[in-house]
């Protein structure tokens, strides 16, 4: 045993050497490895965020086209109300110009 300690004794000599640096470097390695986990999670929100969103909106054009799908067959065919109104619109113009012609 006597033969270790003195090894040992040298080997906590070096370490103290080398402690200030090294604790300073270890320090500032721990900082930037913490700082990069916030940032990893940050921008995991954000993908999470976005995907959902993305989601969100894939839902709503897919709803948008199969909705334009089913219009086009109404609209080609005028509907009853939408020529009523047209004919309102064509009487009115029929009597407002046959009133202001003189008789």
């Amino acid at each position: 045993m006597p033969v270790r300690k003195p090894a040992q004794e040298e080997v906590e000599n070096d370490v103290q050497e080398e402690a200030p640096t090294s604790n300073i470097t270890l320090s500032k390695t721990k900082q930037t490895v913490e700082l990069l986990k916030e940032k990893i999670h940050a921008l995991e929100e954000k993908v999470e965020s976005l995907t959902e969103e993305r989601n969100f909106l894939r839902e709503r054009l897919e709803d948008a086209l199969k909705l334009k799908a089913e219009i086009p067959e109404q609209s080609k065919y005028p509907t009853t109300s939408q020529l009523e109104s047209s004919e309102d619109t064509t009487s009115s113009d029929d009597s407002s110009s046959d009133s202001s012609e003189p008789s």
